[in-house]
């Protein structure tokens, strides 16, 4: 799967909360949170889920607000966003579109 040519957005149905200072995805169903699948994101992460929570993204412009953020080189923060992305998707908490800009 090639990220590069795909807008990112977070699924509708997931929530971030903070807890004592933690960070976490929840899925939320019929007004119930699946609390067997929480799923802990670290401040960087939290920065890129804030991105993307409400709007489709490409992964270019992500790794390029990374970089500016957090102060690294293009390359390592397109590979460390392009890494969080894959996890994102693997546990479904995301939504991948090949025709948005």
């Amino acid at each position: 799967m090639d990220l590069g040519r795909m807008s990112i957005k977070g699924k509708e149905n997931i929530i971030l909360r903070e807890i004592e200072g933690e960070y976490i995805l929840v899925p939320i169903s019929r007004n119930f949170s699946n609390t067997t699948s929480i799923y802990k994101l670290n401040k960087t992460s939290v920065y890129i889920w804030d991105l993307i929570k409400d709007n489709e993204v490409k992964l270019t412009k992500l790794a390029h607000n990374f970089s500016e953020k957090f102060k690294v080189d293009e390359e390592t923060a397109l590979n460390d966003v392009n890494d969080l992305l894959y996890k994102l998707n693997e546990y479904s908490l995301i939504e991948l579109n090949n025709e948005a800009d």
